[in-house]
This record gives C-alpha cells, sequence and structure tokens, in this order.
C-alpha cells in the first residue's frame, strides 16, 4: 500500500503538493487575522535579535522569491522547446517514419508520445501559475514602524518576513510539480526514442526481406511525370513542416520574451515601492530627528 501510494506522488505530484499548500495558506490566513504567536515557524524566537537581524531575515525572503523565479524562467524555456520538437517528431514520424508499421505499434509510440507533451504542457502550466499567481510579497510601511517601540517593530518585520516565507514555501512547492512533471516527461521522452529505435529496426528488415515484391514497367512519359509530381508534392509537405515549425518556434520564443518582460517590469515595481518606503522611512526618522534638536513635541 505504501509502495503503491509512493508511485501515486510521483506519477501525479500536483495531489501532494495541492494538500501541502492548503496547510501552509491555513497558516497565512491565521497570521493574516492576528495569530502570529501560535503559527510562527521560520521567525521563531526573533524576540532575542537585534532589529537589524530581523530585517536581514526579511530580506533573505526576498532574493529567495527572486531566485526561485530565475529558475522557473529556464523552466519555461525547456518546456516550449520541449513541446515543440515532440509535436514536430509525431508529426513527422506519422508522415513518414512509421506508416507502414500495424497499427498497435502505432497507436503505442504515438500514446507514448502523447504523455509526454502532456507532462510538458503540466510543468509550463504550473511554472505559469507559479509566476503569475504569487508576485505579491508582504511589505512595511512608514505606519507599520512610525512611533513604535523596537519591540513593536520587530514584530512588524518579523510577521512579514513569516509571511514571505510561507509563500516562498507555496512557490516551492508547485515549482517541485513543475520540475517532476519535466523528469517524468524526460522518462517518457528516453521510452519514445526507445521505440522509434525498434520501429526503424523492424522497418529495415522488411525492406531488406520483402515476402513479395511487384515490379511494374511502365516506360512511357505519363509515368515519369508521375514520379516527378509525386516527389515535388513530397518536398512541398516536407518544405511546409519545416516552414511551420520554424513558425511556430518563433511565436514561442515571442511569449517567452513577453513574459521576460512582465517578469521583468513586475520586479521594477517591487523594487521602487521597496525603494520609496525605505526613503519615507528615512526622511521620517530625519524629521523626528530635526524636531527633536528643535525642541519641539515629537509627532505621534
Amino acid at each position: 500500500m505504501r509502495l503503491f501510494n509512493n508511485m501515486i506522488k510521483t506519477i501525479f505530484p500536483w495531489f501532494n503538493s495541492k494538500k501541502a499548500n492548503k496547510k501552509v495558506k491555513a497558516k497565512i490566513d491565521a497570521i493574516s487575522s492576528g495569530n502570529f504567536t501560535q503559527n510562527v515557524d521560520y521567525m521563531k524566537d526573533y524576540q532575542h535579535l537585534k532589529c537589524k537581524e530581523v530585517e536581514d531575515f526579511f530580506n533573505k525572503t526576498l532574493d529567495v522569491k527572486k531566485s526561485l523565479e530565475d529558475k522557473l524562467k529556464t523552466s519555461l524555456f525547456s518546456v516550449t522547446i520541449g513541446i515543440t520538437v515532440l509535436t514536430s517528431a509525431i508529426s513527422f514520424l506519422y508522415s513518414d517514419g512509421i506508416s507502414s508499421l500495424n497499427i498497435t505499434f502505432k497507436g503505442i509510440i504515438f500514446t507514448t508520445g502523447s504523455i509526454a507533451i502532456i507532462y510538458m504542457i503540466i510543468a509550463g502550466i504550473f511554472a505559469v501559475k507559479t509566476i503569475s499567481g504569487f508576485i505579491s510579497v508582504y511589505q512595511l510601511f512608514p505606519e507599520d514602524l512610525a512611533n513604535k517601540s523596537d519591540d513593536e517593530k520587530k514584530e512588524s518585520i518579523a510577521v512579514c518576513a513569516e509571511l514571505n516565507s510561507l509563500s516562498n514555501i507555496i512557490r516551492q512547492n508547485l515549482m517541485s510539480v513543475s520540475y517532476h512533471s519535466i523528469i517524468i516527461s524526460l522518462i517518457v521522452i528516453t521510452i519514445f526514442f526507445f521505440l522509434i529505435g525498434i520501429a526503424s529496426f523492424f522497418q529495415d528488415i522488411k525492406i531488406k526481406n520483402p515476402s513479395h515484391i511487384e515490379v511494374t514497367v511502365q516506360p512511357n512519359q505519363n509515368s515519369i511525370d508521375l514520379i516527378y509530381s509525386k516527389i515535388n508534392m513530397q518536398n512541398e509537405i516536407k518544405q511546409k513542416s519545416f516552414e511551420s515549425l520554424k513558425n511556430e518556434i518563433k511565436v514561442q520564443n515571442q511569449y517567452i520574451n513577453s513574459l521576460n518582460k512582465k517578469i521583468k517590469e513586475l520586479n521594477e515595481i517591487v523594487t521602487r515601492n521597496k525603494q520609496e518606503t525605505n526613503n519615507q522611512i528615512h526622511d521620517l526618522k530625519n524629521s523626528n530627528k530635526t524636531l527633536e534638536q528643535t525642541g519641539k513635541p515629537m509627532l505621534k
């Protein structure tokens, strides 16, 4: 039973990921509702740290998020190339390579290639879901730190760090599903090309040892013209397939460039918002220092 469960988790990794993420989301909701002390894991014992040390842990969560997004870009590129190659290979084989094999063997090859494509698509879906579904981060604002004691500031920073850490766990679980799907797809692709090799072997045997040969000799111009016509038709089909493959790769590359541009814009927005927040905090601190030096009461 345990072996069966492990096989299910390996073949269908998204079920386990969904279950784990459900628990993490419950923690995020609990912390957002104010139950921070009972649900803290990443920032446990933050009270014993200095405010600057707590900020360092908060910044680490942002670095982890950026690192995950960079890895997912590579995953998306691999998925795009994999789907394009597999689709073209199946199309070409069924038009030329395995046309003379029996229907059962052709069905096995087609099913294997289809499974590989499906897992590649799943990997792409979870990669996009990770990037587009969890782009937000928990940030601090001046009102969270203004006129607060060090303990209160540390708690505010610790809450954001904990929430970012939990969000990164969700991203990692989704990315793990994407990587698992790519690995499964690669294994199936290996089987796919192994079957193609077997198909080529049987194809060669059939050609070298024909059971019946029919030869029709028609030395006339009509037959020659018909042969040339068939050759030209085959060349046109192959040329169209090649052009279709080039256009598909071009479209996929444009999609990847567009996605990378959007990710870059989102990162710039997050960085700009972070810089503006830091500037506001800095201006507020300078303002308070000026008020203290002039003897005027501080703003509360």
